[in-house]
């Protein structure tokens, strides 16, 4: 299928210098965001990491599904994180340098679709007798599938988002952080409705974007085909939404009147667009690329602890490590929505980089809490405050710096910029996602 699309939907009010056209300005303009639009955008974000998150809750399933075989059981997450940050991050890199006449709105679309049949398909193989090494080859090509959607809709949602308005990309971050609130919620029910009272291990895993989803207390098939379903769902909501959303935005469009001197303008789509170089949007993105990429290697510190660090008052881990990462995700999620005002967004450029790097003093204050059941501060309120107070820097640098990424380039290299700083976002989980395994080797 064709990346280009000479009927793309999506309609961009500027010339081929990528300036507004001066015969708009002083018009009726359209608002900076509509509420559809802002939904629609919310949804995208949330179909990025709702099906990851489904799909962590149904570990215990698949540890049922591989039972017998060790290996599989003992290395599945390390199989399905690896290919996630390997397949996401070259990915990314791909479709940052695949601008020309590149079809963003393609990408959503497409991107959504692929998501969305992934996980359909493995709601029916819920169903099947399959066994354990071939069904353990088909989540790995499943888990492949899915990185290359989510790395489409990705990149394709940021870089239109960026020609629109900063609120669109703020829209995509908060959807983001409500996908990684929900599964905390639902594992802590889960362990209540089971009526669970003994302290057991669990295995904790990493999530793509820094979000965790807790296990799932049920093994059962129907609960697992569920959560793939639910996924499903999510994408299929976010693809209607996308559409009403630049029919909307084409209708809006087609409302401006234009003089036959100054005719309207042609789709930014319809024009020829020119490759800009990554070395280009490297210089010119800098500062906030690096604030992305520095900000997650150094979120992703905090799965760690959240495996390794005990209630001190003897709360049970089933429980205990779901509020943790219900306490992140809800920081996070107000980080990201208290950008939503313009005076929570940090614009200074010494200033995003500089509040990236002092997050680094998270880390100190980290070890000082009951890593395994050891620790100098023995609390549960401070250390839950110093994860809620993580998620809330992470959630406000992440916004900030993809929201202001469009002011440090020019208007006809928004799109690229869009992707390239998806690219940042990655290779910066693939960093910290690797240095979380030298943080693993100290705690012992």
């Amino acid at each position: 299928m064709p990346e280009d699309n000479e009927d793309n939907e999506a309609v961009y009010l500027l010339n081929e210098e990528g300036d507004v056209p001066p015969n708009l300005i002083g018009t009726n303009s359209p608002p900076s965001i509509s509420n559809l639009d802002y939904v629609a955008y919310a949804t995208i974000g949330a179909s990025y990491l709702w099906p990851w998150n489904c799909l962590l809750s149904a570990t215990p399933y698949f540890q049922g599904r591989f039972e017998g075989y060790k290996f599989l059981q003992a290395n599945f997450s390390s199989f399905v994180m690896s290919i996630t940050t390997v397949t996401g991050t070259l990915f990314t890199i791909l479709l940052a340098d695949r601008q020309k006449n590149a079809d963003y709105s393609w990408r959503v679309r497409v991107g959504e679709l692929t998501i969305a049949s992934v996980f359909l398909l493995l709601a029916f193989s819920c169903a099947l007798s399959i066994p354990a090494v071939p069904y353990f080859l088909f989540i790995l090509l499943c888990v492949f599938s899915s990185s290359i959607g989510t790395g489409l809709t990705q990149n394709g949602s940021y870089a239109i988002g960026n020609t629109l308005t900063s609120s669109h990309t703020q829209a995509i971050t908060v959807g983001q952080a409500v996908s990684g609130v929900l599964p905390p919620i639902i594992s802590m029910l889960s362990a209540i409705g089971s009526g669970a009272s003994k302290e057991h291990s669990n295995d904790v895993n990493e999530s793509l974007d820094v979000r965790e989803s807790g296990s799932s207390s049920t093994n059962s098939s129907v609960g697992s085909a569920l959560y793939f379903l639910a996924a499903t769902a999510v994408c299929t909501a976010a693809i209607i939404c996308f559409r009403q959303s630049e029919k909307y935005r084409k209708s809006n469009a087609s409302g401006f009147s234009f003089s036959n001197e100054n005719p309207a303008p042609e789709p930014l789509s319809a024009t020829k667009k020119q490759h800009i170089p990554l070395s280009t949007l490297f210089s010119k993105l800098f500062v906030p690329a690096s604030t992305v990429f520095i900000t997650f290697a150094i979120t992703l510190i905090y799965p760690v602890f959240a495996g390794t660090v005990k209630s001190s008052n003897g709360i049970p881990t089933q429980f205990f490590i779901p509020a943790v990462y219900l306490f992140w995700n809800s920081g996070d999620l107000l980080g990201r929505v208290l950008c939503g005002r313009p005076q929570f967004v940090v614009k200074d450029r010494r200033a995003l980089t500089g509040y990236a790097v002092a997050r680094l003093l998270f880390v100190p204050a980290f070890f000082l809490t009951n890593i395994n059941g050891d620790g100098i501060i023995q609390s549960d309120v401070y250390y839950l405050l110093l994860q809620f107070a993580f998620g809330v820097t992470n959630g406000q640098l992440v916004t900030s710096a993809l929201m202001e990424s469009p002011s440090f380039v020019n208007e006809n290299e928004k799109e690229a910029a869009g992707g390239f700083m998806t690219m940042s976002l990655s290779i910066g989980l693939a960093v910290g996602s690797l240095l979380s395994f030298v943080l693993v080797w100290i705690l012992g």
